[in-house]
């Protein structure tokens, strides 16, 4: 699809890209961490403030860790790889969750977040940007932000 001259199918799977990321619970995940510390640590904000400043952090490592292989293993493959681990990975958290075995939910949570950054969150920007030109890129980031808006 990438190779096709058609700019509606270029459209597409650039919004498919867009779908993919904002389904994929790393939004809904960074929004909520603080939340989700804090009813596992008894209303604690503290150690919920600086889990989620460690797993920013973590999240930025390992997209700056992601740029250095990703040129090696090739796009696809990486980017196929971080859709099917976040899904694997937002099943295990639900089950956690569901199952009320709570304390291993933070590092099931940074565990998301290194898996996102360095797989996925390298990889959306540079694959909307090479297919699509600007004003194809503009319509695909206010698509990007408003589903992103209405999940959260």
């Amino acid at each position: 699809m990438f190779t096709t001259k058609s700019y509606k199918i270029r459209m597409i799977v650039c919004a498919l890209a867009a779908l993919s990321v904002n389904f994929s619970g790393y939004f809904i995940i960074s929004t909520y961490t603080n939340t989700i510390i804090m009813d596992r640590n008894g209303n604690d904000a503290t150690s919920a403030t600086y889990f989620s400043i460690y797993a920013s952090i973590a999240d930025l490592l390992s997209v700056a860790f992601a740029t250095i292989y990703i040129e090696k293993i090739g796009r696809k493959p990486i980017y196929l790889a971080g859709i099917a681990f976040t899904v694997v990975t937002l099943i295990i958290i639900g089950i956690v969750a569901a199952e009320d075995v709570t304390e291993f939910l933070p590092y099931l949570l940074i565990i998301f977040k290194i898996g996102f950054g360095t797989t996925i969150s390298p990889l959306y920007p540079v694959v909307v940007s090479e297919t699509i030109v600007e004003i194809g890129f503009v319509v695909n980031g206010i698509v990007f932000w408003v589903v992103n808006t209405l999940i959260i």
